[in-house]
């Protein structure tokens, strides 16, 4: 069986690449270097030969363990370090070691070693990795390598052996970074605490590929990169178990101790490094040149814009421990969701514990981020500035409360922060306002019908309105107080009242308080100050009023981005409907009756008159439709069969006309002709199909509206219980038929659950 990764992906590299040899070979116009050898390469060829012949004489458990030459993708053996090719991009992500790693990762899809325990055969160019965007280890190792040493890097391909975990590319023993982290989802360093992984001796090893990067000026350490996954490992910390050799564009060196733990990087270290180019001038032992440097790259230059990862319906989905990552293209969705983590609470990750979406800066909603709870139901979004809100920060907990933060300095109401508690309150705050007004305080309740609309807020998707119960607006004090400065003000609708309380002229005076009542209007004395107070009540309503409106307006919004890129039959936060109009329209389609008795303007739980019409007003309505949805079926039938009587004609036309065969428009008129024949008559069979189908439906529907509508059962639903009980009498007198007085049991148990009174009439006329 063909070694594969966790989710069932085997290596296509030799066959995808024989293909390409086969085709390449005859293709003049393909790049020399890429289908021959110069003479430098062929010479060094022969000379790696012959040192791996005395290397493994020498060190017999070397065998089939030393990387020095392997085919590219034409099939012409090349040195390994001669397919790296330094490549300084235009892009300044690939200058960035990080950055580079993790964009690589994304862009290349990931195939497993066709046999884990020997490296692979063929080492394409990276020229050719980044054309087909699929590669193992090895190719994503040297694509990476090739970008960082172009970038002045000092980057080592390491060849050697790691944990099957990591040949499978199976990431479920990381953990996921929570926040955004847009170049390291899931750093493996113990010491950093951004993520772990779990080791486990045990494990069954294969041969892999990663990079090196030596410390620098501009790197404070050592480390390694892994370029299938985007991760980075300390050396201390990292799951790989041997290395057997590392290169560059100029060298490979043999790491002759084969082990990991305690190695050291000190290449001039002849003990543990064994370069394959020696650099000193002369003869070997055997009286054979040294060849000091590898033959130059034969690759072409590199070239990868970044922003080609992310275009057209990309998206990746990556599996860690007990979390998911999911990256999106720039037009998956017209939102730009371009990044989500969703962390689970088992391991089979089926009860979701928190979900972080990012957003890009374009969005049409300005959403930055959005952090959502379920079991909580709770919520949590951030906006980029420039919201046509000014929205900066939103939090909700479904049927508890929310509360709105607002960009300091940019509404012109002065607007800081919302607070509701749903049902009791509204706390609205300010900041350098004009009027010197610092907070106001909405108490509210729910409405009754009976209660006039001149002090409501209108309802959120669906629920109740609110009833403004008490206003209270404080006010900060300012330079200039006199005793007319108002520190605070309380309106009470719904007695007509307005409480003013003053700010004292000094330390020592206690404020004074106003009550205005509306039963004093006609007072002289009062008259003014009521006004004021009554049209800053107006003021303060429509100010609520108008944020009220503008809050809705952005749940509205904000619950369209749930509809297009999440499963629609998912319930959210704000997604929730009304129990109320739920249950109204759950028992609404149960009950054929209640639209035709709603119609007559009658109560479907009251008392009914003109029961026959009724039940004739169903059934007509019902044959209505179904007839309806007959006739267009037969109508495509008869269109589709005149089309094709059409398309005989012609046919027979273009027989009896004699035209030389070689005239090509005649043939071609006659071959379109047949090719719209066929597919009309494979859609006037599809029609037929339906049309059967629904002869079928009808006469089953039919039935069951009949036997529904029944007036022995449907009736006896909607009339009280003296109309029930003579109703009841009437039919059970009148009629002999057994399954009629079946279904008028029926009715009556399914009443006597509601009313214990229809007990008596069972059994009275049982």
């Amino acid at each position: 069986m063909p070694f594969q990764t966790f989710d069932g992906r085997i290596s296509t590299k030799e066959s995808r690449l024989n293909a390409l040899s086969e085709k390449g070979t005859s293709d003049e116009s393909c790049f020399k270097p890429y289908i021959s050898n110069t003479a430098k390469e062929q010479e060094c060829n022969d000379y790696l030969q012959e040192l791996e012949i005395d290397f493994v004489t020498n060190n017999p458990e070397w065998r089939g363990r030393l990387y020095l030459t392997a085919l590219n993708e034409y099939g012409v053996k090349k040195v390994v370090c001669s397919t790296l090719r330094p490549t300084l991009s235009n892009n300044s992500e690939f200058h960035d070691v990080r950055q580079a790693n993790k964009l690589l990762s994304q862009f290349l899809s990931f195939e497993p070693l066709e046999n884990h325990k020997k490296p692979p055969n063929f080492l394409p160019s990276p020229t050719s990795v980044l054309e087909s965007r699929v590669g193992d280890a090895f190719d994503y190792a040297t694509v990476l390598a090739s970008f960082l040493l172009g970038a002045a890097y000092d980057a080592y391909v390491v060849y050697g052996e790691a944990p099957q975990w990591i040949c499978q590319n199976d990431q479920q023993r990381c953990v996921l970074s929570e926040g955004q982290d847009c170049i390291n989802e899931a750093t493996l360093s113990l010491k950093s605490g951004l993520a772990c992984f779990e080791s486990n001796d045990d494990d069954a090893t294969g041969v892999h590929c990663w990079v090196f990067i030596r410390a620098e000026a501009r790197v404070p350490g050592m480390f390694y990169l892994e370029p299938t996954t985007g991760n980075i490992f300390s050396p201390c910390d990292a799951p790989y178990t041997k290395i057997y050799s590392i290169w560059n564009d100029k060298n490979i060196w043999i790491h002759t101790p084969m082990e990991i733990r305690g190695a050291s990087f000190d290449l001039s270290d002849a003990k543990r490094w064994q370069p394959v180019f020696v650099s000193n001038v002369g003869e070997s032992k055997q009286n054979k040149p040294n060849i000091t440097r590898p033959p130059q790259s034969w690759v072409a230059p590199l070239s990868l814009d970044p922003r080609a990862i992310y275009q057209g319906s990309f998206r990746q989905c990556v599996l860690y421990n007990k979390a998911k990552l999911e990256l999106f293209g720039n037009h998956e969705n017209k939102y730009h969701l371009f990044q989500r983590k969703t962390f689970f609470e088992d391991d089979a990750m089926s009860n979701v514990q928190t979900c972080y979406e990012y957003f890009k800066e374009n969005n049409p909603l300005k959403l930055q981020e959005r952090v959502r709870y379920p079991k909580q139901m709770r919520l949590l979004e951030k906006y980029f500035p420039g919201h046509k809100s000014a929205i900066k920060e939103w939090s909700e907990e479904s049927g508890k409360h929310r509360k709105v933060t607002f960009y300091p300095g940019t509404r012109l109401d002065g607007l800081i922060s919302r607070i509701e508690i749903f049902g009791e309150s509204v706390t609205e705050t300010f900041r350098d306002r004009y009027d010197s007004l610092t907070s106001r305080c909405l108490h509210v309740r729910e409405s009754s019908e009976n209660q006039t609309k001149a002090m409501r807020l209108p309802g959120l998707r669906g629920n109740k309105d609110l009833i403004i119960v008490n206003m209270i607006e404080t006010y900060e004090a300012c330079a200039g107080i006199n005793k007319h400065s108002i520190a605070k003000r309380t309106f009470i609708p719904g007695k007509g009242q307005i409480v003013i309380e003053y700010f004292p002229p000094d330390d020592r005076s206690l404020p004074k308080i106003t009550t205005l009542c509306r039963s004093d209007v006609n007072d002289k004395e009062i008259d003014p100050v009521w006004a004021d107070a009554s049209l800053a009540e107006k003021k303060i309503l429509d100010s609520a009023r108008k944020l009220h409106n503008e809050i809705s307006a952005v749940i509205e919004e904000a619950t369209s981005v749930y509809t297009n890129y999440e499963n629609k039959n998912r319930l959210t936060p704000r997604m929730v409907p009304n129990k109320k109009i739920q249950e109204e329209n759950e028992s609404d389609e149960s009950d054929w009756l209640a639209p035709y008795i709603r119609a007559r303007g009658m109560d479907p739980q009251g008392e009914l008159t003109n029961h026959e019409e009724i039940l004739l007003d169903c059934l007509q309505d019902l044959n209505e439709r179904l007839d309806g949805r007959e006739h267009i079926i037969r109508s495509r039938i008869e269109e589709e069969t005149a089309n094709i009587s059409q398309l005989n004609a012609r046919l027979r036309k273009c027989k009896d006309i004699e035209r030389p065969h070689t005239e090509e428009p005649e043939h071609l008129e006659v071959a379109d002709v047949l090719k719209k024949k066929e597919e009309s008559e494979t859609q006037l069979k599809v029609l037929q199909k339906r049309l059967d189908a629904h002869e079928n439906l009808v006469q089953s529907k039919r039935e069951v509206r009949k036997l529904s509508l029944n007036p022995c059962f449907s009736l006896l639903q909607h009339l009280n219980f003296i109309n029930a009980w003579a109703y009841a009498t009437f039919l059970f007198n009148s009629s002999t038929d057994k399954a009629t007085n079946s279904l008028i049991y029926q009715a009556l148990e399914l009443k006597i659950k509601s009313d214990p009174r229809f007990e008596l009439l069972l059994d009275d006329d049982s």
